[in-house]
């Protein structure tokens, strides 16, 4: 079954619940920026109000030859709230599975020009809280999966990967996953969804910046969910986030 066929069936179980929501989804590679937004933000309070989350960091080896319902007994239920500050950001997210990148205006703080050349978000926020305001650049990010040593979204990512989207429809899940091998060995206490910075290019984004706006960030957090496991920097980890309908 391909990638789009699951995505359709998965649209077919959320109908049940939210048939506005379904149509939307069915139809998300045709959708504008702005309504892919509108979408996303409307999945997330689905995936909170009719789903289990659980989130998991497991030694790769172990999860090898492990059925998805082995795996989900491995994860530890978790609440996922979202940054709302950075939500637009969502727009990162390419839920027909493959990577893509977005561009944005980022005028945390400040005022968006008249007509700004990209979709344009005064109310961005860094790690620290900070308003980021970039006057006359856009911003182009990736979405990534990283871990943390800390509970975001007030502390920095420490490693990252490219996360995969699985549908098991079967089962009624939706995973996001990535292998991540660590770069030393700490205790991991969140799994943060990242717009990670990817290029930046001069363009006028912003009529106004507050004057303690961080001007660039590499990074910025918008989806998070606590978990509590150790890494060692000589091993590989399967790093995962599902949500099961219930």
């Amino acid at each position: 079954m391909s990638f789009i066929e699951l995505f359709n069936n998965f649209a077919n179980l959320v109908e049940l619940k939210m048939p506005e929501l379904a149509y939307m989804l069915r139809k998300f590679s045709k959708l504008t920026f702005y309504e892919r937004i509108t979408t996303l933000k409307a999945l997330v309070k689905f995936l909170d109000k009719y789903c289990e989350c659980r989130a998991g960091v497991i030694p790769y080896n172990v999860t090898k030859n492990m059925t998805i319902n082995e795996l989900w007994k491995l994860m530890n239920e978790t609440n996922d709230p979202l940054v709302t500050e950075n939500e637009m950001l969502l727009g990162i997210i390419n839920l027909e599975g493959n990577e893509a990148s977005s561009d944005y205006c980022i005028c945390g703080g400040g005022t968006c020009v008249e007509n700004p050349p990209y979709p344009c978000s005064e109310t961005i926020k860094d790690w620290s809280g900070k308003y980021v305001c970039d006057k006359d650049y856009r911003h182009n990010y990736y979405h990534r999966l990283g871990i943390c040593d800390g509970r975001p979204w007030w502390q920095s990512y420490r490693d990252k990967g490219t996360p995969n989207y699985r549908w098991y429809i079967r089962e009624g899940l939706l995973v996001l996953e990535t292998i991540i091998t660590p770069s030393a060995s700490y205790t991991v206490q969140s799994i943060v969804s990242i717009a990670d910075y990817n290029t930046r290019t001069s363009t006028t984004c912003c009529s106004s910046c507050p004057t303690d706006a961080v001007v660039y960030t590499e990074d910025v957090p918008i989806w998070y969910w606590e978990v509590e496991a150790k890494v060692e920097s000589n091993a590989s980890y399967k790093v995962m986030v599902g949500y099961k309908l219930v």
